[in-house]
């Protein structure tokens, strides 16, 4: 089937946007380039729709229970008539996997977090109906494995990242930041919910302070109320919340921490990476795969003690993991681009029409 004669539909039922968010609409965007006939799919008052980004549609589903909102999507799909409707979210999967039984198209599904698939009748019936899932790291296909009966219907394509070509300097990110210019910046981006380990943040300022007084932690992101009045205990932390096209500023950060114990993959660390900023990271699951084997600066999941004296060493020592540094941004560089993973789903909506 030629390229310009299908349809690949993308839904997704997020309202913010987030990392997840962004690989959704550099694949939409990067496919259009390549020819293909690409619909996004969004939820209505969603991030994405005020992006007003080119081929864009609505929904309004609510949930499963809302058969109005449920019968119009079932009716929006036949009119689009799609041959992939590729899913970026689990409610997305839900809904297209009901609505599949009465339109017949091909579903595609991107799973992008480490959690637990409860092997529920209806989570069978929906990862086994599905034409295939899509992984973003090893970790997540693992995950998949388990409930999966056909295991050639299972990729792994990670998410992908701008490589960039001219950075802003450090102070000029820092002045945009409004971050001192005469100090040691660590920088950790992420929506701070419990799996992001906050409290390891907290222990590091307490060790810092004590330590380094040169040396700031800037938490950028969302964060609860509870973390917002605790973080303001700690002198060398400071909260910048949600800051749009943060990855552009990460020249500000002599180094990147990532504190999380459970993560699909990590595109915030990975954009920290793919710069050659030194980064220490916990063993969240899906970071193994932005590591190169028996590096130092992965860190054994919970071994926070471990964490702390890494960060430590670095900031006392970076040249003694300057080769580390050197590997990571060319390893990173070479597996994780937008390029690639554009050609990988390309390449997997082709065998699905076959």
């Amino acid at each position: 089937m030629n390229k310009r004669t299908f349809k690949i539909v993308h839904l997704s039922t997020e309202m913010r946007f987030r990392g997840g968010e962004r690989q959704i609409v550099w694949l939409h965007e990067g496919i259009l380039k390549r020819q293909i006939n690409s619909l996004l799919l969004c939820k209505k008052g969603s991030d994405l729709e005020k992006m007003r980004i080119k081929n864009t549609s609505i929904h309004n589903v609510r949930s499963i229970f809302d058969l109005i909102g449920f019968t119009r999507f079932i009716h929006q799909c036949m009119i689009i008539d799609p041959y992939i409707i590729h899913c970026h979210d689990s409610r997305a999967f839900t809904y297209a996997s009901l609505a599949a039984i009465f339109i017949g198209k091909k579903v595609v599904f991107t799973r992008k977090v480490i959690f637990p698939i409860k092997p529920t009748l209806f989570n069978i019936f929906k990862y086994r109906r599905c034409s295939h899932i899509i992984a973003i790291s090893k970790a997540v296909n693992k995950k998949c494995l388990k409930i999966m009966k056909n295991k050639e219907k299972i990729s792994i394509i990670p998410s992908g990242v701008r490589i960039p070509i001219k950075l802003l300097s450090k102070n000029e990110c820092r002045k945009i930041l409004n971050i001192p210019s005469n100090v040691f910046v660590i920088g950790s981006v992420a929506h701070f919910t419990k799996e992001k380990n906050l409290s390891l943040i907290f222990n590091l300022a307490s060790s810092l302070q004590k330590s380094h007084s040169n040396v700031l932690i800037v938490c950028v992101g969302s964060l609860t109320k509870y973390s917002v009045s605790k973080a303001e205990n700690y002198k060398n932390i400071v909260l910048t919340g949600v800051i749009k096209n943060i990855e552009s500023y990460y020249s500000a950060f002599d180094l990147y921490i990532s504190t999380s114990t459970k993560e699909g993959l990590g595109t915030a660390l990975l954009d920290a990476l793919v710069r050659d900023i030194p980064a220490v990271a916990m063993d969240s699951g899906g970071s193994r795969d932005l590591f190169i084997e028996n590096c130092p600066l992965l860190i054994p999941k919970n071994n926070n003690n471990l964490f702390i004296e890494t960060v430590k060493k670095v900031i006392n020592h970076r040249e003694e993991f300057n080769e580390d540094i050197q590997k990571l941004g060319i390893f990173t560089r070479k597996h994780f681009t937008i390029d690639r993973m554009i050609s990988n789903y390309e390449a997997l909506y082709e065998s699905i029409i076959q």
